[in-house]
């Protein structure tokens, strides 16, 4: 998720209270990638997403794709996944830009979930900066959520540096 930097605050602060969602993601499946000249894309198939032995027949299945390729000075990703339950299909889209300026790495994203749960059906875009500051790792990120008449933004900053010896010190802060 571009412009989610935060991981503590994330589990143990402020959050989004909506996302939209193409349900449970685990199963029995295959996945494999490879590359294309300076293109990698991803595929997964999950045929049992109950992990029951059910090969053939199962009612949750869901498959992905993903694109990983430069463009110049930027890298570029472009993802699809959908998942089915029973007789509810969701469907998710996701595209994001990285970009190094200004000594740093700006980062563009946005998603959508859409499909047959009305309550499930999310936008959301991103955008991140990260640099060095000093030795120090800085970033900044920023989220806006809109799903289900439910909108929410965050705001989040990473701050985190070595004190050598395999020891570092961090600081998050969402808002």
């Amino acid at each position: 998720k571009v412009g989610e930097l935060v991981s503590w605050a994330d589990t143990n602060g402020v959050a989004i209270t909506y996302e939209g969602s193409v349900g449970d993601d685990e199963g029995s499946g295959v996945s494999g990638s490879t590359t294309v000249g300076d293109m990698t894309i991803a595929a997964a198939y999950i045929w049992d997403g109950d992990s029951a032995g059910n090969v053939d027949g199962a009612s949750k299945t869901g498959q992905s794709v993903k694109l990983t390729m430069p463009l110049g000075a930027m890298s570029l990703t472009a993802a699809a996944s959908q998942a089915e339950n029973g007789s509810t299909t969701m469907n998710d889209q996701g595209i994001s830009v990285s970009y190094a300026v200004g000594g740093g790495t700006l980062g563009l994203g946005f998603n959508a979930t859409d499909g047959d749960t009305a309550n499930d059906e999310a936008e959301s875009f991103g955008v991140t900066y990260s640099t060095t500051l000093g030795g120090a790792s800085v970033a900044l990120g920023y989220q806006g959520h809109d799903g289900s008449n439910k909108n929410a933004q965050t705001t989040d900053v990473t701050i985190s540096s070595s004190l050598g010896g395999g020891a570092s010190i961090w600081a998050e802060f969402r808002s």
